[in-house]
């Protein structure tokens, strides 16, 4: 035996019997004074095809994945010859009060999933993302904590929390605006496929001065250490056991020579460490086991970067500045991203728009100690995003991507970050370009100028948002 069923859309269905009809609990004025199946229908499936909206992708099955899963609700209804008869996702003629309770809940897992819309423009600051109770508060509705379960009749003051018993209509017209407001959700990264993560998540130093193999001076006879291990000569063109003919760039530290490295060699060096991905060891020059390289095919990595360089003191003896070492930071990320717009299992569609949210690197002015003197870390910040989706974007503010740097097929977004500056992997991105020398303090004491200077713009994990705008069937006409 069956009971002949009417289909309705996400698979649901109602008794044949039953007439939709056209009246609503939304009239203008309103009249109506009893709810209708109508709907019951609008609240029940609205929470369906908003389920529907968070789709985050499939598992190794194939089956669809879901930040809330879309009901399912199993009842056994009784038919004309007494036979029980097992029924998922049907409406019947009699309200059930046992299905609105779940259909709540899931109401309340679906809000954290949906972007407050006053919040998503070009230049805000921050895009939200709504809760249960932050949505009861801007839409005044209940008493801000839980909806209304009887409302004031006479001199009874109005109950909050979940559904009475009896169907009064304030009740259904609050989750109704409660889903309205629901129509804006955000996805995240589903998979960065051909990036690389230089800096170890943020930044790394490189060795100061180098020192080391020995080197002789062919003008005067004496010797001096430097560039050690190979790798750092041959960066800078040299061999070993080479004759450095006139260096007078280096110092006596404590009884031992050091060269002392010009800005331009170490630009020379930083540049051809970065992009040969060297370990500060001896050769063969492998890639650094602990991670100037590393995949980023997973989620939850940024984009872009920043160079850092400094200079800070080395006091050999009595206070006395013997030379200033460079010091260079990296933190770069970069990778393809890729987005669905729309799952096929979610059978409705929209439209999306990515923003991404650029910082700088967080950057101390301050004096810092170190025993008896101290030295100046005052920093002077170049905003200049290196790859260039982020080129020109104003930092700390959310900037929606150009859709020229977006590719879609069938749906699916790709962002290739970096995808004019270099080949992934090739070298791991492109070298960012250098700040100029900053400025050197006279001794260890002296706080004047700048001893830091940074460049670019970095696109931290959280700083992006996914925008998708659905296209609802349900609970979509604003009669208020």
């Amino acid at each position: 035996m069956s009971i002949p069923t009417q289909a309705l859309k996400y698979g649901w269905v109602a008794l044949a019997t039953l007439t939709i009809g056209t009246a609503t609990i939304f009239v203008a004025p309103s009249v109506l004074r009893r709810i209708t199946l109508k709907d019951r229908i609008e609240v029940t499936l609205a929470v369906v095809e908003r389920c529907y909206a968070t789709q985050t992708g499939t598992n190794g099955a194939g089956e669809p994945v879901y930040g809330v899963d879309p009901p399912s609700i199993v009842r056994t209804w009784t038919d004309t010859d007494g036979s029980s008869i097992s029924m998922t996702n049907a409406i019947a003629w009699r309200d059930d009060l046992s299905m609105k309770i779940e259909l709540d809940a899931k109401l309340i897992a679906l809000c954290p999933y949906y972007v407050n819309t006053n919040s998503v423009y070009d230049g805000t600051t921050n895009i939200i993302m709504h809760t249960f109770t932050g949505l009861l508060t801007s839409l005044d509705l209940g008493d801000h904590t839980n909806f209304t379960a009887i409302p004031a009749i006479g001199t009874n003051a109005a109950t909050y929390g979940p559904w009475g018993w009896r169907n009064y209509l304030v009740a259904w017209q609050e989750r109704y605006k409660m889903l309205n407001a629901l129509e804006m959700s955000r996805d995240y990264r589903a998979l960065s496929t051909n990036g690389s993560k230089q800096g170890r998540s943020g930044s790394f130093s490189f060795y100061r001065d180098l020192i080391g193999n020995t080197w002789s001076n062919k003008t005067d006879g004496s010797t001096i250490e430097a560039y050690n291990p190979y790798s750092q000569a041959y960066a800078l063109s040299l061999e070993n056991e080479y004759y450095y003919a006139t260096d007078t760039n280096y110092v006596n530290l404590g009884g031992s020579l050091y060269h002392k490295m010009s800005y331009g060699e170490f630009q020379t060096y930083a540049t051809w460490l970065y992009v040969h991905h060297t370990a500060l060891s001896v050769p063969p020059w492998t890639d650094y086991t602990n991670g100037y390289t590393a995949p980023t095919n997973l989620t939850g990595l940024g984009a872009g970067g920043y160079t850092i360089v400094s200079k800070s003191p080395y006091v050999a003896i009595s206070n006395v500045v013997s030379a200033w070492y460079w010091d260079n930071q990296f933190g770069i990320e970069h990778s393809t991203w890729i987005f669905n717009q729309q799952y096929p299992d979610q059978q409705i569609t929209n439209t999306a728009k990515i923003y991404l949210k650029p910082t700088l690197p967080s950057l101390p002015t301050e004096i810092s100690t170190s025993g008896s003197w101290n030295y100046p870390r005052t920093w002077n910040v170049t905003v200049d995003g290196r790859l260039e989706e982020l080129a020109g974007m104003t930092t700390n503010i959310y900037n929606e991507l150009n859709s020229a740097y977006i590719s879609v097929a069938d749906g699916v977004w790709t962002i290739e970050f970096g995808s004019d500056e270099f080949s992934a992997l090739t070298t791991a991105g492109s070298l960012q370009t250098f700040p100029g020398a900053p400025i050197e303090g006279a001794s260890f004491s002296d706080n004047s100028g700048s001893i830091g200077t940074a460049r670019g713009s970095y696109l931290p994990a959280d700083n992006y948002y996914f925008i998708k705008t659905w296209t609802f069937n349900y609970c979509t006409n604003k009669y208020w």
